[in-house]
């Protein structure tokens, strides 16, 4: 069984501890909703002593695997007619933050007045954990509905992700999209389909 076809059975199982959980947090100033995305069912305390446990490198040492996500998001929005994003330092930044901050005190959203950049608002934000390679995220990512929903606003002009990569060789990402301060949607966005993903093969591994 695939990767993918693995995780379509996942998502059509009871809520357990076997599968993902998915925790929804808002976005600031706007309505819409992103979930988390984790093959992990421990509490934020077992996440912490876990990771500290295993150690990890800075997720500056993984921006490799970070520009890839930004790469292949960028692909996705294309093939859907919609532009790309810019990669943004001050998101980058963010991202690396948070994602570090994670693996120190569990794995969570960052809080609304963490993601403020002077020149972007409404500033969205997926994070994930507990996949092998940037490939495998990105997917994991285009086949939530919300965080796939997220990827593809159209207003979003911006991007910024950062990776950290366990000694264990499982990774954890932040993913954060920003649009211009002058511009604002109207109303929630629909819910894109989750075929094409133009970019489902395999990426970089850590290490």
């Amino acid at each position: 069984m695939s990767l993918r076809e693995l995780r379509a059975v996942e998502r059509d199982r009871p809520i357990g501890l076997a599968r993902p959980i998915v925790v929804l947090a808002a976005l600031i100033a706007l309505a819409y909703y992103v979930p988390t995305i984790t093959t992990s069912a421990l509490t934020p305390d077992q996440v912490e002593a876990q990771n500290r446990k295993v150690g990890w490198s800075p997720a500056i040492e993984s921006d490799h695997l970070a520009m890839d996500i930004a790469m292949r998001v960028n692909e996705e929005r294309k093939a859907r007619g919609l532009m790309p994003l810019v990669w943004h330092d001050g998101l980058a930044d963010l991202a690396r933050y948070w994602t570090e901050d994670m693996m120190v005190h569990g794995y969570r959203h960052s809080p609304r007045e963490f993601r403020v950049q002077p020149d972007l608002h409404g500033i969205g934000e997926n994070i994930l954990m507990g996949f092998t390679d940037s490939g495998d995220a990105h997917v994991g990512w285009m086949e939530s509905d919300a965080h796939r929903r997220n990827i593809l606003v159209p207003e979003y002009t911006a991007i910024g992700v950062a990776v950290v990569c366990r000694n264990d060789g499982l990774l954890w990402a932040t993913q954060l999209l920003g649009m211009p301060t002058d511009v604002f949607p109207d109303g929630e966005p629909e819910t894109p389909p989750v075929d094409p993903i133009v970019r489902g093969e395999r990426g970089i591994k850590c290490g």
